[in-house]
């Protein structure tokens, strides 16, 4: 509780709140719309873990006792990336390893973070396989900001197999956990970004006739990195379908996050007139669109 908070705002429920001294992490609102997953949804645990990976890469403001100087040390031990393995997230959030592991999975598909598994060498022995995670700036101020990204950045985002393995000698006191980080609190004020994109006027004649609202274009755009041609790559695919689509923006997606490519169908020859039968080439939406209607 903030007991030193007397100001009197006419209001009892903002005053009784602003004597609790909420903290928590930062989840800027453009992540709404940019962490998403196939079906152009937000996922909230990734959105959730991104906040805590930003959390620790923010500089740690220290203040001079002596001088009233202030300087910025990083927060954590390692000299490269922040470790928070599995086990740490899952606790912080109460969560199940499998949609930390999914959320983790989504962010490196988005270009946000990559992996990278060490061998830590200790006093007490060696540890194998220890989660660090690199956070990749350029990815970060993709998805917070999108409006700022220039049309011509297409980097090719880290796979989510692209992991590093290296050996490296880490003097640590914490014994052979790999897991265990000590948190401190932090509080942040929520911001709000923008949410639109630099090549949305450009894209306008590309999704005609799509009726799509400009909010489902603007998440197209973002998954592809305002890669235009992946956009024309993945509507095409769309107008070759056979079967009508139901979710247009969520497949488009899907079908940039997956590089839809064409399927080249061979012709079927029947073998004699015994076997008169009809014989049927499907596509990936053909059959996904059997097995979510069936």
């Amino acid at each position: 509780m903030n007991s030193n908070f007397t100001t009197n705002t006419g209001n009892k429920i903002v005053d009784a709140v602003g004597k609790m001294n909420i903290t928590g992490n930062v989840i800027p609102e453009a992540w709404y719309n940019t962490i998403v997953n196939s079906k152009g949804k937000l996922n909230m645990v990734a959105a959730l873990v991104l906040s805590e990976i930003v959390y620790w890469y923010r500089p740690r403001e220290i203040k001079k006792e002596d001088s009233n100087e202030v300087e910025y040390q990083k927060r954590f031990q390692d000299d490269e990336f922040v470790q928070l393995g599995y086990n740490y997230l899952c606790k912080k959030f109460n969560l199940t390893v499998g949609p930390v592991r999914e959320g983790i999975k989504l962010l490196e598909s988005l270009g946000v973070v990559k992996r990278h598994l060490k061998d830590v060498k200790t006093r007490m022995g060696t540890l194998h396989n220890v989660v660090y995670i690199e956070l990749i700036p350029e990815g970060l101020e993709r998805v917070t900001y999108p409006a700022n990204v220039p049309d011509s950045d297409n980097t090719p985002s880290p796979t989510c197999d692209d992991i590093l393995r290296k050996i490296e000698t880490y003097p640590s006191d914490t014994g052979m956990t790999n897991t265990e980080i000590t948190c401190e609190t932090h509080t942040e004020t929520t911001t709000t970004a923008p949410v639109a994109v630099d090549s949305f006027s450009k894209s306008n004649e590309l999704f005609k006739g799509l009726k799509l609202k400009d909010s489902d274009i603007k998440k197209i755009l973002s998954v592809s990195k305002n890669d235009i041609s992946k956009c024309k790559r993945a509507i095409d695919m769309l107008n070759s379908q056979t079967v009508p689509i139901r979710n247009v923006t969520g497949w488009l997606i899907k079908a940039i996050q997956e590089d839809y490519q064409p399927i080249h169908k061979e012709p079927f020859t029947r073998k004699n007139s015994f076997n008169e039968f009809i014989h049927h080439n499907y596509d990936f939406a053909e059959i996904e669109h059997m097995v979510l209607n069936s």
